[in-house]
């Protein structure tokens, strides 16, 4: 088994190494990673929210000022007993303001980018039934910019678009369309 040594340790973020010389990143105060691909039942239409955000790495290296992402979180950073379907209903309800009738898990242990991170991330599909926001959603120290519903029919044109703009596109967005779309057939 390869020793890892850490080089350096933050609260959120630590930097590691394997004996073999692999440097990455970990986070150290979580359990897991959720990503939630929301379906949202209004106006007889089924639609996805996705966030506009500013990602300060993004920002800091010029790669672009505002990045479009699915809702999602960390599991167990704040509430070490919590379950990743309970971290799945929290984060939808903190950062969209609406809140799930059902979870279902479309896929597990997903690697974001396994030669940078040992951070893995798993996939839900939450629908909402309530086309109600019941609370205002958090900005996240203001990386929460908008709030995007687009009809699941146009999520890719309006991807498109979003990257014609300027905009960065997160690379985890596309398991969950496939979710969501495996989901709505």
């Amino acid at each position: 088994m390869d020793t890892i040594n850490t080089l350096y340790h933050t609260k959120f973020l630590d930097l590691k190494q394997t004996q073999a010389g692999w440097t990455y990143a970990h986070r150290p105060n979580a359990k897991n990673v959720v990503m939630i691909a929301p379906i949202l039942h209004e106006d007889g239409k089924e639609k996805t929210i996705f966030l506009e955000t500013k990602r300060p790495p993004l920002i800091a290296e010029k790669k672009g000022t505002a990045s479009i992402e699915f809702p999602a979180g960390l599991v167990g950073d704040e509430f070490t007993k919590e379950t990743t379907a309970e971290a799945v209903k929290r984060e939808l309800l903190e950062e969209t303001g609406y809140q799930a009738d059902t979870v279902e898990f479309a896929f597990k242990n997903l690697a974001s980018s396994a030669g940078c991170t040992s951070e893995t991330f798993d996939v839900a599909v939450a629908d909402i039934k309530n086309a109600k926001q019941l609370q205002k959603p958090v900005t996240d120290g203001g990386v929460i910019q908008k709030l995007h519903k687009i009809d699941i029919k146009d999520m890719i044109p309006w991807l498109k678009s979003q990257e014609k703009s300027g905009k960065n596109i997160s690379a985890q967005i596309f398991s969950g369309i496939v979710a969501i779309l495996n989901k709505t057939k």
